[in-house]
């Protein structure tokens, strides 16, 4: 009597062969697998290669970033988050193709599943803790009127890290460094001293090895018609100081509220977290500024 094959939920065949089951894949469950790692997904719906490609572009990002300028690391960015989200889409729109029949392969094992799920774990560990020295992007909230008008309460600044990896700063840079005293939290401020400068402020004025220098057009004086002895306060009357090697002297645009190297001496080199590049967000309580998004920084 002749033997009938089992169906194609598994068995063997009339020749004695293994079958390996066919299972339809889960639209939600592939995107479950998305939300938490999208190249573990792709294995799901047998999508090897997709996987793949997906930490392969993870690694050639990285190394883009390590080079790249500014700008090009900043549209790059935004292009990587557009081809996440088209990369993550994919293997939802496969698990609806495969809903009612699919050939389990080599890749549906839960030990490939594992391997691939603390493969993503490590990336994104390693991406958050390298952030700033691989990607060299990171943001900063301005929370004080030290820098008005440049930059203003509920302003949301980009940072480059990479900035002084093979250069200095520069006068007239905007730097964000973490304050040398307490609260010591990040703040951005003004370079107008370099190393080995001899600087002082008379009557508001400042002078850099004994030359004026104006103060920028951004720079505002609430207070311009008092002056305050040094004796009183550093704010009008100030040194002259012989900037220390390997430090800066930094200056906040708000010259008569700021509270900057006049009041707590010039910043070591290693506290200066990156240049202030752009405004990519900024409020008022609730209500957005939309005329201050996207303005760069000078």
């Amino acid at each position: 009597m002749t033997a009938i094959p089992e169906s194609a939920s598994g068995g063997v065949t009339a020749a004695g062969h293994d079958v390996i089951p066919h299972t339809g894949r889960r639209w939600w469950i592939a995107g479950l697998w998305t939300l938490v790692s999208p190249p573990t997904a792709f294995l799901y719906v047998g999508l090897a290669g997709g996987a793949v490609a997906g930490y392969s572009l993870g690694v050639v990002w990285m190394v883009f970033c390590l080079f790249a300028e500014f700008n090009a690391r900043l549209y790059g960015l935004v292009v990587a988050v557009g081809v996440l989200l088209v990369y993550s889409t994919i293997p939802v729109l496969a698990a609806l193709a495969r809903r009612r029949l699919y050939r389990k392969n080599r890749w549906n094992n839960r030990r490939w599943y594992l391997f691939s799920l603390a493969l993503s774990l490590v990336a994104v560990v390693f991406v958050h803790l390298t952030q700033k020295k691989i990607i060299g992007l990171d943001s900063h909230t301005v929370r004080t009127t030290f820098m008005a008008n440049t930059l203003l309460p509920g302003d949301y600044i980009l940072i480059d890290t990479h900035a002084y990896g093979r250069v200095e700063p520069q006068p007239g840079d905007l730097v964000v460094f973490q304050a040398p005293r307490p609260p010591q939290r990040s703040l951005v401020m003004r370079v107008v001293g370099l190393p080995g400068d001899t600087l002082r402020i008379t009557f508001k004025l400042l002078y850099i090895n004994g030359k004026m220098i104006g103060a920028p057009a951004t720079a505002t004086f609430n207070d311009p018609e008092r002056i305050f002895p040094e004796q009183l306060s550093p704010r009008d009357n100030y040194g002259p100081l012989v900037v220390p090697a390997d430090h800066y002297f930094l200056l906040g645009d708000n010259r008569d509220e700021a509270r900057d190297s006049r009041f707590w001496g010039p910043v070591p080199r290693e506290m200066i977290l990156g240049r202030a590049k752009m405004i990519y967000c900024s409020r008022k309580g609730l209500i957005a500024r939309l005329e201050r998004i996207g303005r760069h920084l000078k």
